[in-house]
């Protein structure tokens, strides 16, 4: 992550540095949902009944 703690669509592994845009929410929530399927736990659905 950056200074505040974005994350950058691509990064450059020569320079170190982060590229393009910055995606907002929608994209890290799925950044979110894919670590926590990795690991196993899923809060934010926890206990939801319905769709």
């Amino acid at each position: 992550t950056n200074d505040v703690g974005l994350l950058a669509e691509e990064y450059d592994p020569r320079t170190g540095r982060q590229l393009g845009n910055f995606p907002q929410a929608f994209t890290h929530i799925h950044l979110i949902h894919t670590a926590q399927a990795l690991s196993g736990t899923n809060r934010i659905t926890a206990g939801r009944t319905g769709p």
